[in-house]
Order: C-alpha cells, then sequence, then structure tokens
C-alpha cells in the first residue's frame, strides 16, 4: 500500500460518524510520494456515513510544475487543495451483493482499501492558474524576438512591436 492508501474494512462496519484522521507529512526525501510524484502535507479525515465513507482533506501539494503564461519558463509552487468526497464500497458487506454506483464515483474496492490518489490529482490539476505567472510581475517574452524580458532587455523597436493594428493605422490617416 502506498501513503494515500487505506484498510477501511473495520471502519465499514463501525457505527455511522465513526472517524479516522490522517496526517500527511511527506516531503521531498520521503519514500512514498504519490504515483505523480507529487509530496504533500496536510490533513484527512475519514467519517463512516450510512453509505460508505466521506474524506475531508486539507491538503498542500509541493513542487507543482507549471509553464509561466507571461515568459513561458517552467517553475515549480504550492497549491492548496481542499476536498470533500464520498468513498462507496463495491459490495454491501451484510448482503456481499455489488453496489451500483455512477462512473464518476470514487470507490473503495473489493480489498476494502481507499484510495485517495485521484482525488489528490483531480483537485491539484484544477487548482492550477490557468494563467500562472512565475512572479507576481513577470515582463513576459518580446513579441519580435522571443528574448525573456525578465533577464534582459531586447534591442527590439516598441513601436513596432505594437503592430496588431499597423493596417488601421493607415486607414485613420
Amino acid at each position: 500500500m502506498t501513503i494515500t492508501q487505506f484498510n477501511v474494512g473495520t471502519l465499514l462496519q463501525e457505527p455511522v460518524g465513526s472517524r479516522r484522521e490522517i496526517r500527511f507529512e511527506t516531503n521531498n526525501s520521503s519514500a512514498h510520494p504519490d504515483e505523480n510524484h507529487r509530496y504533500f502535507y496536510g490533513l484527512a479525515e475519514m467519517i463512516k456515513i450510512q453509505q460508505g465513507i466521506l474524506v475531508s482533506a486539507k491538503l498542500t501539494v509541493a513542487d507543482v510544475t507549471m509553464n509561466c503564461a507571461g515568459c513561458l519558463t517552467e517553475f515549480t509552487k504550492e497549491i492548496n487543495i481542499e476536498f470533500q468526497e464520498e468513498y462507496l464500497p463495491t459490495y454491501d458487506l451484510e448482503t456481499n451483493r455489488p453496489i451500483p454506483a455512477d462512473e464518476d464515483v470514487f470507490r473503495i474496492n473489493n480489498r476494502m482499501i481507499l484510495d485517495i490518489t485521484e482525488a489528490i490529482r483531480q483537485y491539484t490539476e484544477t487548482a492550477i492558474p490557468i494563467a500562472p505567472k512565475c512572479r507576481e510581475m513577470c515582463a513576459g517574452i518580446c513579441t519580435l524576438c522571443g528574448k525573456d524580458l525578465n533577464q534582459s532587455t531586447c534591442a527590439c523597436d516598441s513601436n513596432e512591436a505594437d503592430n496588431q493594428f499597423g493596417p488601421l493605422k493607415e486607414y485613420f490617416k
């Protein structure tokens, strides 16, 4: 089992409202990062509910790699995620009959292992900004020569750089 997999067979047999708390404190030197090689820390709570188990987590995922929307350089950043997801068993413990569920429902496998890896991956991916910036005041790249303006200035003519409306300028003269 990995750090994101839990045997919940006992918890599923306990009364509704029973709880387990799991503290994650992985780091870059940890022997057990998740499958996506992401390191995270935080807290997850598992609560027995009527149908299965409710997992509530507040995690910080470290070293998420992304590309800057301004200068296109690759950088890493920590991302905070929170989620609350229901996990349903694949079969009823009392009747041993399969429990039907939608395909997008998180499931507890037939060995009673609850795995939060996919939830961490999904919530991390959705928490990444649409246009991430490597720094707050990223200067971007020159639209003519492609030089990273965070590292140095370029010799391009700034009037030439804003040439997208060039044909319209001639029209209004």
